[in-house]
């Protein structure tokens, strides 16, 4: 049984984490990128990163302490699911999860463009460049679609283990 309560959980996590970038989405489309040091462009960059860190959070791997099959599971339904979005669309996801791993949610050299190490007080800094450069709304409302497909796969999941494992989460009130 619990097993069942896992996946449930790492799905709805998933499905959470889905919604919470459709809504940064949103806002990227309703609002531009502005001018480089301007409060817009703050903004802008703000839910640029949460919308990336958001995305790609939902397919990555969790910490469920001493349960791997979940994660397996959960893997296996999503990589099914992403087989059935065209090949332009399963680019785009696999850049934005790439993206999200090198640039968004952390800071990987080789990703961030950044110029040769000067020395400034007996250490090396590094200039970076602009990690966050507008991201055309046709790219954004593509991606919504591939959200808004992902959110609907699962809850049909969830929907499904709840109605075949209806004793467990009747009790639980899910």
């Amino acid at each position: 049984m619990k097993e069942h309560l896992s996946y449930h959980t790492r799905l709805t996590l998933a499905f959470n984490d889905l919604v919470e970038c459709e809504n940064y989405g949103k806002l990227l489309i309703k609002n531009s990128s502005g001018k480089l040091g301007s409060e817009t462009k703050i903004l802008y960059d703000a839910l640029l990163t949460s919308f990336f860190v958001s995305y790609g959070r939902a397919f990555k791997r969790i910490n469920i302490p001493s349960d791997n099959l979940t994660n397996r599971k959960f893997k296996d339904f999503i990589n099914k699911k992403k087989n059935k979005l065209s090949i332009e669309k399963q680019n785009l996801h696999n850049d934005v999860i790439t993206q999200r791993d090198k640039i968004f949610a952390h800071s990987d050299i080789d990703a961030l463009g950044l110029a040769a190490p000067y020395k400034l007080f007996d250490s090396y800094w590094y200039i970076s460049y602009n990690k966050s450069k507008p991201y055309p709304n046709k790219t954004i409302v593509i991606l919504l679609e591939i959200c808004d497909y992902f959110s609907s796969e699962i809850l049909k999941e969830k929907t499904f283990i709840e109605e075949k494992h209806s004793e467990v989460f009747d009790k639980k009130n899910t």
